[in-house]
């Protein structure tokens, strides 16, 4: 299928975060370790300024105009403008606003073997509920993702070759409950827009659970079609956006179908094309790195070495409902 409709937004630094934002408002936020940050829509730049704070990761909510950002033992809510509501200090690992807009949930990792989850209210940093959860593999990485409502998130807990584990992860009546799915080694659980399933992927297969039996449905068994997937999110119900290793590509969760995204400028050429220095390879790659998903449209992110630095890092932005129409 090829892409006629959609948005390049230039970048002036890298976007090393993914896409921050939510599927309630279309303004989104990409960030770099040094700070850079950039907001936009689907026309383009709003904003591009520096933190002037080196981060190891941020969150945005754009409905208040919020960010919330942490680096080497703190952790700052402040608005886009660079007023701070709020500081804390600690070993955080991961901030997420639930689309909800109250609240923030964090993680601490202050030892090795424990994590500490917090929900904290925006306006003043209050703690609303906290859980301290076992890291399985000791000294994981932990993401938080959208779940089933905003009250319901995904807890992620990634621990590179010794192993990856998913949770569901609950607020009710001020008190937080954490429930393991059985499956392990996969990529994060993704949720459809109805939030009548979910997918858990890994290098071999997809899984497609009901929600919220979380029973097993099906079984997509991933062939060299796919490659390495880096990055999915629900398009429609059934029908998935696919980014990583080979083209972005659609996958239908019914019928096992799937098309090939060809987006201009980033069609499919050898290694060394978009990667000069991996000149000893021939396979067929683009410059697409990775997806987000967020209600109508898909956020790609682009980093290929074939251009100058200013242009190098970019995202494209396509309205789901071109990829059937050829219309914005």
């Amino acid at each position: 299928m090829n892409v006629q409709a959609f948005t390049n937004v230039p970048l002036h630094h890298r976007n090393y975060f993914g896409v921050k934002g939510n599927n309630k408002c279309n303004r989104w936020l990409v960030g770099a370790q040094n700070g850079d940050i950039t907001i936009f829509n689907e026309q383009g730049v709003i904003e591009a300024r520096s933190l002037k704070h080196g981060i190891s990761g941020i969150d945005y909510c754009p409905q208040k105009e919020l960010i919330a950002w942490h680096a080497e033992g703190k952790m700052v809510v402040q608005t886009v403008g660079g007023h701070t509501i709020f500081e804390r200090r600690g070993g955080y690992e991961t901030v997420y606003f639930s689309g909800g807009t109250d609240f923030l949930w964090t993680i601490e990792t202050e030892n090795p073997d424990m994590a500490l989850v917090s929900v904290l209210k925006v306006d003043t940093g209050a703690t609303v509920a906290s859980l301290e959860i076992v890291d399985e593999y000791d000294a994981s990485a932990f993401s938080l993702h959208p779940g089933a409502n905003n009250n319901h998130l995904v807890l992620y807990m990634a621990a590179g070759q010794d192993g990856q584990s998913t949770f569901f992860l609950s607020l009710e009546n001020d008190t937080l409950t954490l429930s393991n799915l059985e499956e392990k080694d996969t990529h994060y659980a993704v949720f459809n827009p109805s939030k009548t399933s979910y997918i858990l992927g890994g290098d071999d297969k997809l899984n497609v659970y009901g929600y919220p039996a979380c029973n097993l449905t099906s079984t997509i068994g991933c062939n060299n079609d796919f490659g390495i997937v880096d990055d999915y999110g629900f398009v429609m119900d059934d029908l998935v956006a696919m980014a990583g290793e080979k083209s972005p590509c659609l996958l239908n969760i019914k019928t096992h179908q799937i098309q090939e995204l060809v987006i201009p400028g980033h069609e499919p050429k050898p290694i060394s094309f978009y990667y000069p220095a991996l000149n000893s390879y021939d396979e067929l790659t683009t410059d697409i790195e990775g997806l987000d998903v967020f209600g109508n449209f898909l956020i790609f992110h682009c980093r290929n070495h074939q251009h100058i630095s200013s242009d190098r890092n970019a995202v494209l932005i396509i309205e789901s409902k071109t990829l059937f129409t050829g219309k914005p």
